[in-house]
């Protein structure tokens, strides 16, 4: 029972992976930005599950619907440590006297899926 459940998730991640367009994610201390068809700035983002090599995130958007991410190493192997580091961060509260930090160069990542 509990190898058909594993088999079955894991077909429904193939499926959903090969159908998602790709983007890129950027974290600037404070903020989560998504581009790709149009930039969107996230409130927040979670890990929902880490596979060392690919991660199943979720970013959330202010009134707006949340959406999952599947962060894989293979889009920018040289990046990886770096966007784990950020994910796994506090994001730095922004002070009223100096502007957010400046956007870092950005990581793409594999694919996206919008939740209901």
């Amino acid at each position: 029972m509990l190898a058909s459940s594993v088999l079955l998730a894991a077909l429904a991640a193939g499926a959903l992976l090969g159908r998602q367009p790709a983007g890129e994610l950027r974290f600037d201390g404070r903020d989560w930005r998504l581009s790709g068809a149009a930039s969107v700035r996230a409130a927040r983002l979670t890990p929902a599950l880490d596979f060392q090599s690919l991660m199943l995130v979720r970013l959330w958007f202010p009134k707006r619907r949340s959406r999952w991410l599947w962060l894989e190493r293979r889009s920018a192997p040289e990046r990886w440590l770096e966007l784990r580091r950020a994910v796994y961060s506090r994001a730095s509260p922004a002070e009223p006297d100096r502007p957010a930090a400046a956007p870092q160069p950005s990581v793409p990542q594999g694919t996206s899926h919008d939740s209901p």
